[in-house]
């Protein structure tokens, strides 16, 4: 294993590497954890509050465009959010079927991965 200290959009991050021999194949993909090494930005007391109908950023980025506004219905796997991260469009689609009852991420705002973007009830 090798250790390197990536900076990412402004966090820093220490990585371990581990070199593969093989070709990987998609079964063999093995994963490599991730710790940042400062505190995130948003703390508990300012993050939306955890429910367990929610949809969530997939990762860091900026919201783009979003495609329901609260009170809308919404199916399981269509398109709420078009995100930005990485130079890439990134659609966010409700895991369940529902109502949107809330957004959390106003448009251009810039989040981080595995925050609340919409409550879905």
């Amino acid at each position: 294993m090798k250790r390197f200290r990536i900076k990412f959009e402004g966090k820093v991050y220490d990585v371990e590497v581990e070199e593969i021999k093989e070709e990987p194949s998609r079964q063999t993909i093995r994963h490599t954890q991730v710790t940042p090494t400062q505190p995130s930005p948003i703390s508990a007391a300012t993050a939306p509050p955890r429910t367990e109908g929610g949809i969530r950023a997939p990762m860091a980025g900026k919201v783009l465009q979003i495609k329901k506004k609260e009170g809308d219905p919404v199916d399981v796997g269509e398109i709420v959010f078009v995100m930005e991260s990485m130079k890439m469009e990134v659609y966010v689609r409700s895991p369940q079927k529902g109502t949107i009852r809330k957004i959390h991420a106003p448009l251009d705002s810039v989040v981080e991965a595995n925050t609340l973007l919409a409550e879905v009830a």
